[in-house]
């Protein structure tokens, strides 16, 4: 079937996920030479008809495994399918995004076919003999590194979300769809039983799509009690700029920056933060900033799509109350309209 370099892709309900139409993308640039194809491995449920998305965004061949089991992911039903496919096709790369179960699957099929995992990768392209190179992020995201990666073996590739950004899809285009088995564990390898809805606290600041950060300007930690309360009314996930984990106020792991966490949100709330340097640095890749501060000057206020100029103190008790009435208003017209049906 000649040379192929596989994406792993993730479903989303009916189609497929961002980041997998991203890394098609990926695959897309790196095969540039003649013979090369760029493949989709789906092992899913009730995946009729994505073939067709995975082709638009540039997928030429598709293989699926569909099976009950495949509804929710099963570590052990995915590796030893994936797997098993790998050894009979010998991709030149299998590409995973860095999701929860990106990162787990990757792992496993590392582990697997005894090769090669790259982390953290931001990049793949060709280079000359017949060799690629592969740039990621390195020293928790202060430098890139770039690897020169030959064709003996399939490595895996480990990708960050939002590292590209989505191509315009190609409707008109179409994939070769193959069929293939699904290898399932037998009944003493976990299952899954039920989903839990994940707390908004626990999110990690880079899977999140709405993020709201605190700075200096919160003036103390008793303070905090607004954003909490303001980011569980919206399902926002906290974060904050150095000076609130040097205080003490939040855990590192909640620090936004170029020395803690660098976050792509669709949309990005700052409650009186300055805006560092190295903390826009960690915000800049944001759809849409919004900022409330004392000071008009302050860089984050000059980059920022929605500058709101005010005491955070006064105005978030404020922004709490106004999203409270809204959501009540919704809530009588919905049971209005409901009542009117009936």
């Amino acid at each position: 079937m000649g040379q192929e370099i596989w994406v792993v892709a993730e479903q989303n309900h009916a189609d497929m996920t961002d980041l997998t139409k991203e890394l098609l993308g990926v695959a897309k640039t790196a095969a540039q030479r003649d013979g090369i194809k760029v493949c989709a491995v789906l092992a899913g449920y009730k995946t009729e008809g994505l073939e067709k998305s995975l082709a638009s965004y540039g997928a030429e061949r598709v293989y699926i495994a569909d099976h009950k089991e495949l509804e929710h992911y099963n570590a052990k039903a995915c590796v030893d399918t994936i797997s098993e496919l790998a050894k009979k096709h010998r991709p030149l790369f299998i590409i995973c995004g860095m999701t929860f179960n990106g990162k787990d699957l990757s792992a496993r099929l590392a582990a697997r076919l005894k090769t090669h995992l790259f982390s953290a990768c931001a990049a793949l392209k060709p280079t000359d003999n017949n060799r690629f190179e592969v740039t990621g992020l390195v020293y928790n995201g202060l430098a890139m590194s770039s690897r020169i990666v030959g064709i003996d073996e399939t490595a895996i590739l480990g990708f960050l979300p939002k590292i590209r950004g989505l191509e315009s899809p190609d409707d008109a285009r179409d994939a070769e769809l193959i069929k293939i088995e699904t290898i399932l564990p037998g009944d003493r390898y976990p299952r899954h039983i039920e989903t839990v809805a994940a707390d908004f606290r626990e999110i990690d600041l880079t899977e999140s799509d709405f993020v709201m950060s605190c700075g200096h300007g919160m003036c103390n930690k008793n303070s905090f009690h607004l954003i909490w309360q303001l980011a569980e009314i919206l399902g926002a996930t906290v974060g904050g700029s150095r000076p609130t984990v040097d205080k003490g106020w939040l855990p590192a792991e909640r620090m936004i920056g170029m020395t803690g966490k660098t976050v792509s949100p669709e949309l990005y709330l700052a409650f009186g933060i300055s805006g560092a340097v190295q903390h826009i640095m960690g915000i800049k890749d944001s759809k849409y900033i919004v900022a409330i501060n004392k000071d008009a000057q302050a860089p984050i206020m000059q980059i920022a799509d929605l500058a709101v100029m005010g005491d955070v103190l006064e105005v978030l008790p404020a922004l709490i109350e106004k999203i409270k009435a809204f959501a009540l208003s919704k809530t009588r017209l919905i049971e209005s309209e409901a009542s009117e049906a009936i």
